[in-house]
């Protein structure tokens, strides 16, 4: 998923299902440092900063330490931006 400059979804837990990060990578695929920021939004409701701001250089990934194991429920959402056009998320786990 290519992430924008304004928060956007990047997956919402199904009704009825629970779902667990296993990992998630963000890269950068422009010349130019990029800033990420990652919330969590439990069941509609604000979003809770998960990573306020994470600088990628160019041509890097960062594996997100962060996110790793974090467990949502039915509902909850991770949303993300970054500071300019660039930036590619891989969000992986498991949904039960």
């Amino acid at each position: 998923h290519e992430m924008g400059t304004t928060s956007t979804t990047l997956y919402t837990v199904p009704t009825a299902k629970s779902a667990w990060v296993k990992r998630a990578v963000f890269t950068n695929t422009t010349g130019a440092s990029i800033a990420i920021a990652v919330a969590v939004s439990r069941a509609g409701g604000a979003g809770l900063a998960i990573i306020s701001s994470q600088a990628l250089a160019a041509g890097t990934a960062y594996v997100s330490p962060e996110l790793s194991g974090l467990a949502l429920n039915a509902g909850d959402a991770i949303l993300a931006s970054a500071t300019a056009i660039g930036i590619n998320a891989f969000i992986s786990g498991l949904t039960a």
